[in-house]
Formats: structure tokens, C-alpha cells, sequence
């Protein structure tokens, strides 16, 4: 709910720098949202810091991979910011996989 709010609150001191709000237009070219998946990597070079020979960590898996290679992380908290200013007219993201853009 927390970060609703100061998603919510961040949107409106954007559009509050124009005299009118329609004005402004928020677009981001991002990985889809979901799926999130997070998974375990494992560093290189080895980190040994947890007493093992090698530690694993938690990273976030790509949510798109384009058939060039080109690949997105979700976009989740950049696509929330863009429906803030309207769904796809004035706030709107795409999926740089899905993207001809270069």
C-alpha cells in the first residue's frame, strides 16, 4: 500500500508541473512486468564470504528475451508509474523485446 501511495503522489508532482496535468506524457521501454522470477546465481569469481566455496545469490530472472538477444528485467514499478498518467494514451510503456526500436 506504501509504495501505492508514493507512486500515486510521485504521479501527481509530475503532472503538477504543467498548468494542465494532460500535458505531460510518461513513456518507459522496459522489460514486460512479469513474469518475476527470482533465482540463485552463482558469482564469478567464486564468493567464498559465507564459508562455502562459492556463495550463491539471489537475482532476477529476464522477463523477455528477443530473438536478437536483446533481453528486458521487469519493469514493474515503471510500468505502475506510466498507468499512473493514463493506461496507453498519456502514460504508456512497451516491451523492448517486442520493440523494433534500436
Amino acid at each position: 500500500m506504501e509504495s501505492a501511495i508514493l507512486r500515486a503522489q510521485t504521479a501527481d508532482a509530475i503532472k503538477s508541473l504543467k498548468a494542465d496535468p494532460a500535458s505531460v506524457v510518461v513513456a518507459s521501454i522496459q522489460g514486460a512486468p512479469t513474469p518475476y522470477v527470482v533465482h540463485w546465481s552463482t558469482p564469478t569469481p567464486p564468493d567464498t564470504s559465507c564459508g562455502a566455496p562459492s556463495c550463491p545469490f539471489p537475482a532476477i530472472a529476464h522477463s523477455c528475451t528477443a530473438s536478437d538477444g536483446r533481453y528486458g528485467d521487469p519493469g514493474i514499478r515503471t510500468a505502475q508509474l506510466a498507468q499512473e498518467f493514463g493506461g496507453r494514451t498519456l502514460g504508456e510503456y512497451d516491451h523492448v523485446c517486442l520493440c523494433a526500436h534500436r
